[in-house]
């Protein structure tokens, strides 16, 4: 180590030169791969979030939810198979199934898989993927639309 050291001392303006070419050269390498990247990132394969994409994508045959909606029946005495939950939980499928920018739009009242159902029965699931990707204006823009109509209201609450 200490030989290093002493030979970026003796020859400082080498090692100057040699580091200015590395950065152009980096530089010239790297113009536009912004462009090219998502904002997806990286999964650790151990982690809970991949586990539940691979159940997701193994049960439903789908690949990963986007948006996910969590619709709860009021009054709780009543439960989303009650005639009037199941009515409404249909309706609001097919209201976000017909959004453009939606897809794969599935439910507990559609689907009639009990994974998707509250154990005490009185909340239930809707989810939907989103075309487009990451970097898509217009995705992006859904999402903010979906957020404001479906946040914290009556019909179901948004979770991203």
């Amino acid at each position: 180590m200490t030989s290093l050291v002493r030979l970026a001392l003796e020859r400082r303006r080498s090692v100057l030169v040699v580091t200015a070419l590395a950065f152009v050269v980096s530089i010239t390498l790297g113009v536009g791969v912004a462009d090219r990247l998502g904002q997806d990132g990286f999964d650790d394969p151990d982690s809970d979030s991949v586990y539940a994409r691979a159940e997701l994508d193994g049960r439903f045959d789908t690949g990963v939810a986007d948006l996910v909606v969590l619709a709860t029946v009021l009054p709780a005495e009543t439960t989303v198979d009650s005639p009037d939950a199941v009515i409404n939980g249909l309706a609001l499928t097919d209201e976000i199934a017909a959004i453009t920018g939606t897809d794969d739009v599935f439910s507990y009242w559609n689907s009639g898989d009990g994974s998707l159902r509250s154990i005490d029965g009185n909340r239930a699931l809707i989810l939907f993927q989103l075309t487009g990707d990451e970097n898509d204006l217009t995705r992006q823009q859904l999402v903010s639309d979906l957020s404001t109509t479906y946040s914290s209201t009556e019909r179901g609450t948004l979770l991203a």
